[in-house]
């Protein structure tokens, strides 16, 4: 990855010392000279003053796709991603022969940035198959990981084949080894990462997550989470992973004194209606300090830097237990810059608060059971001022159709019992296709039980099969509408399944109900500055969060959001 500084330099030389000759005299011609300034302008950081210069370029040059793309970057670098968009797209117009095919990697950037993983997917392998670009292959693979794509796999060995000791590509690799239970060589691969580039932190702190996950790994897990947290500059998320370094500490050497305060983790299965419990908590969001700026060219040849994207650890597969907490944990996705939580099923092993419960945005102090024959459920987790009129492939959100469905009626009750008890077990014992199954065979044979529906969609969203998870959410709501649970259940798998209006909808309807829901206000806060591009409405949320709970474990990183985002 370049440095902004040298990715400037790089394309004042490429110009010529002519043409900088010529822009220093004053004798270059209006439109050209506007675009070298604007690139002068970029390297500075005078994001505003740039994007008013390359305005006039793009106006006295309207058919230069070099200019929209400059405009596009400018805009990109100020945060206005929906005018960077326009001006990519008309840029992409224009350049019929992909000479300037660089713009393909900048709008493939901005996409990945606003998770609009689709589109990001496509320009990404657009961009690949005309450079071969190591960066851009491990871009490619980043989006299709997150969309949980097998394709990632290719990607980022593609990119390992040019650049082999990339720490960010076999990083990659980790991380789609995780996604597939596979911790073992997942560790591997975050190893070879930190032994390729000693100090680089999602490495390290990949690792250290999941070397957690085993009892015998998990000192070399403690000295990992050490070795990140000496790291200079200190990491954004320093404070929370110096809570769970502490945390784990404790738990590898507790106190003489320390007296026992929760047996849960050993609890058996209730004999009468057990319920299967997820419990859906923060992994690590770790980033590499990255520039604003994601691409510039402005004649050849081409410098390229890739833009901000968050790597994310997946942890493994979900293990359930009975639980006497009834709250909602709800999945936010990466921000697009300052990220704030990212959210994936782990286990839990007993009720004290831990790491991942430190890092959970929506963790609350459990309130009272309420209804002690029924054991409760938990969650799984400005317009353009220049005018052009382009010809842009729109930027498409969709909308969910809604199934809308009627209550369900009962059915054979003792039948769904009994699957419901072989599905909590298979969840326990980490066999997540059965666990499904036997949730499939609980809502077939009683169809009118609420738990059943909710347990096949829990259970549905952590295996990633977003149709049977909003099927089992709606038929769940159908039977019990104001279940707060199973509606922030509905929110998150329309969010993951590429649905975040209809996502933001739900969550207003909680606060509807719950004015006062911090966790509520702070996925919709992420939707909105991340997905929806609403950073207003987003800061509204995040500072009613602090409003509600002003030592929120999400404090810090949303207060550091606030202050980039006035």
């Amino acid at each position: 990855m370049l440095a902004i500084k040298k990715l400037f330099r790089n394309l004042f030389q490429s110009a010529g010392a002519a043409a900088v000759v010529l822009f220093v005299g004053g004798c270059t011609p209006p439109g050209p000279g506007a675009l070298l300034e604007g690139a002068r302008l970029l390297e500075k950081g005078k994001y505003s003053e740039a994007v008013e210069q390359l305005k006039i370029a793009t106006e006295l040059m309207p058919g230069n796709p070099r200019a929209w793309n400059h405009l596009g970057l400018a805009y990109h670098a100020a945060g206005q991603p929906p005018l960077a968009v326009l001006a990519y797209q008309r840029a992409l117009v224009l350049d019929r022969s992909n000479v300037v095919n660089v713009i393909h990697y900048n709008l493939g950037c901005l996409h990945l940035e606003q998770n609009n993983l689709p589109a990001a997917i496509d320009e990404l392998r657009s961009f690949t198959m005309l450079t071969n670009s190591a960066s851009a292959w491990i871009k490619l693979g980043t989006a299709q990981l997150r969309a949980r794509s097998p394709d990632a796999e290719k990607s980022f060995n593609a990119a390992l084949k040019l650049r082999p000791r990339d720490p960010e590509a076999w990083n990659g690799l980790g991380l789609w080894q995780v996604q597939r239970g596979r911790a073992r060589e997942a560790a591997q691969m975050f190893n070879t990462a930190a032994l390729s580039s000693p100090g680089y932190g999602p490495a390290l702190l990949n690792l250290a997550v999941v070397s957690q996950q085993q009892p015998a790994t998990r000192p070399a897990a403690l000295q990992k989470y050490r070795d990140y947290l000496a790291l200079q500059p200190r990491p954004q998320n320093w404070e929370a992973v110096n809570a769970a370094a502490r945390q784990l500490e404790l738990e590898l050497a507790p106190p003489p004194h320390a007296a026992v305060t929760n047996m849960a983790g050993g609890l058996a299965p209730l004999k009468t209606n057990p319920v299967a419990v997820a419990v859906v908590l923060p992994p690590v969001t770790v980033t590499n300090p990255p520039p604003r700026v994601a691409v510039v060219t402005a004649a050849p040849p081409v410098a390229v830097v890739s833009p901000p994207v968050t790597t994310v650890v997946l942890t493994n597969r979900l293990i359930a237990r009975p639980s006497t907490n009834d709250r909602v944990a709800v999945v936010t996705p990466p921000p697009k810059t300052n990220p704030l939580v990212v959210i994936s099923p782990i286990p839990a092993r007993t009720n004290k608060s831990g790491f991942f419960t430190r890092l959970n945005p929506f963790s609350e102090k459990a309130r009272p059971e309420t209804n002690p024959t029924r054991p409760p459920v938990r969650v799984a987790a400005p317009g353009a001022t220049n005018t052009f009129v382009p010809a842009p492939r729109p930027v498409v959100v969709p909308r969910y159709t809604y199934l809308s469905p009627a209550k369900p009626a009962a059915g054979n009750r003792a039948e769904a019992e009994r699957a419901y008890q072989r599905a909590w077990q298979a969840q326990q014992s980490g066999r997540a296709l059965e666990s499904l199954v036997a949730f499939r065979a609980a809502t077939l044979a009683d169809p009118g039980w609420f738990e059943a529906q909710y347990g096949l969609g829990l259970t549905a969203y952590q295996a990633g099969d977003w149709p049977q998870a909003l099927s089992a959410d709606e038929l769940a709501l159908a039977l019990n509408p104001v279940s707060t649970d199973a509606r922030a259940n509905f929110a998150l798998a329309l969010k993951q399944a590429g649905y975040p209006r209809d996502a933001a909808n739900e969550l207003e309807k909680i606060l509807q109900a719950s004015p006062n829901d911090a966790r509520a206000h702070l996925t919709l806060g992420n939707l909105c500055a991340q997905q929806l591009g609403q950073p207003k409405l987003a800061r509204e949320h995040y500072l009613k969060v602090l409003e509600l709970d002003p030592r929120h474990a999400q404090s810090g990183p949303i207060r550091y959001w606030l202050a980039a985002n006035p």
